[in-house]
Parts: structure tokens; sequence; C-alpha cells
């Protein structure tokens, strides 16, 4: 994964709050902050399209969240239905809306708790599922300046919102490991490659069934994924 480059801004200096022009240039701003999140809180696509940056994995160029119709048609199925399971191809974008749209529901979520999942977890940030949780963090970096400020805590493989209790974790594929947590929603990354495909989706059913959300992405591979993309398994919903 490219790493963006950092630049040294100085730091402008504390407004006086003793100044009424300020008071009230502080409160205005903290009005539109309160409608933007009040908007973005029920809107999951509004929130990707007018928020979100991406990094271009070939260029290294940050880019806003494109607004086309496939990726809105696969949020709506996302919010519509429990489990979905999507086949993608490159440059399709689909990774990066599936972990921004479950950065938005850790975002806007109290006490939430996020799985992504890979074939392996990594052992550095820029692999396996580690590099999906990273991808959540530079999301998180890049918001635009009058959203709301949210702290977050992150490590290599976890981000946490301390105010809310809300995380995102990385796990590799395996039932242990889908069966570790009660999760509020699991993105399963490349699953068509994985050697434990359909024992971590069986252990992983319950988080579904039980009001959770469960994703399930790859590139097109024979095996148990395929099983899910065109319904074979029931349950499932091929987006």
């Amino acid at each position: 994964m490219p790493r963006v480059s950092r630049e040294f801004t100085p730091t402008a200096p504390e407004p006086d709050w003793t100044n009424p022009a300020h008071l009230r240039a502080r409160a205005r701003l903290e009005a539109t902050r309160r409608k933007l999140e009040d908007r973005y809180r029920t809107d999951p696509w509004r929130f990707l399209v007018e928020c979100v940056q991406t990094l271009d994995q070939i260029t290294g160029q940050t880019r806003p969240f494109p607004e086309k119709e496939y990726l809105a048609e696969v949020t709506r199925e996302w919010m519509e239905y429990p489990l979905v399971a999507v086949k993608k191809s490159r440059r399709m974008l689909i990774t990066w809306l599936f972990v921004a749209l479950y950065y938005w529901k850790a975002r806007y979520t109290g006490g939430a708790k996020i799985g992504f999942f890979a074939r392996k977890q990594g052992e550095k940030e820029t692999e396996g599922s580690n590099e999906l949780v990273w991808r959540a963090h530079f999301i998180h970096a890049h918001l635009p300046a009058l959203l709301a400020p949210r702290e977050i805590t992150y490590a290599t493989g976890r981000l946490v919102f301390p105010d809310t209790l809300s995380e995102i974790l990385a796990l590799a594929q395996g039932s242990d490991q889908a069966r570790q947590y009660t999760f509020t929603g699991v993105l399963c990354d490349e699953m068509g490659f994985w050697e434990q495909a359909m024992e971590t989706y069986i252990a992983l059913r319950p988080t579904a069934e039980g009001g959770g959300l469960v994703t399930c992405v790859s590139s097109a591979n024979p095996g148990f994924f395929e099983t899910i993309v065109f319904d074979r398994v029931p349950g499932g919903r091929a987006a």
C-alpha cells in the first residue's frame, strides 16, 4: 500500500474567545457540525460521497469517494440485507466501499464491534486484515474539517472510538477467530481464496441471524465463496 507523505503545517494561533466575532463564528461552526452529524448519522451513502477520501493504490493519490450508481446500489443492498456477498473485479472500489461503510457504522453506533477478516491478519499494518483497518484509519484521518472531530486510538489491527467504545478489529480466517466476539458487523475480504471459508462463514452466521451484518467480498475464484454469491447457501444474497 503506498503511503501518503505528510508535510508540516504551522499551527494557527488560538482564537480570542473573548472576542464576540470569534464567539459567533464558533457558534456557527458548531451549529453546522451538528447539522452535518445529524445528516450523516442516518445516511451512509451521503457520508461516503461527501466526506470519504480513498487512496489510489497505483498512483498513491488521494481521491474523493466516487458517486457511482453501482456503488450506491451495493450500499442499498448492504443496508437492507444482513448477509451480502459481492464478486468484485479490480478498480471497482468494492473493498474501499465496505471499509468506509463499516467505519461509518463504528462512528455512529455506540458499542459497535466490527471485524475485518482476511486470509491472514498480517504482521505489519500494510498486510492482511491489518491493512483493512489501516484503510479505516486513513478515512478517519482525511475527513473534512467541518465534521465534528472524534478522538480515536489506533494501533496495527485495531481502531477504537473511546467515547462510545466502538472498535474495528483485524482478524484472520477461521472459526475460532469468528466465535471470539459478538460482532455488530463483519467484512470478509477476498474470501474466495481462503482455505477455511466455509468454517468461518458457518461461525459467522449467528451474527447475521442475530441482527448484525456479514459482508463477503472476493475476486472470482471457484470454491465455497461462489455458493454464497449465487445464493446456493440459504440466507445468502448476491449483490
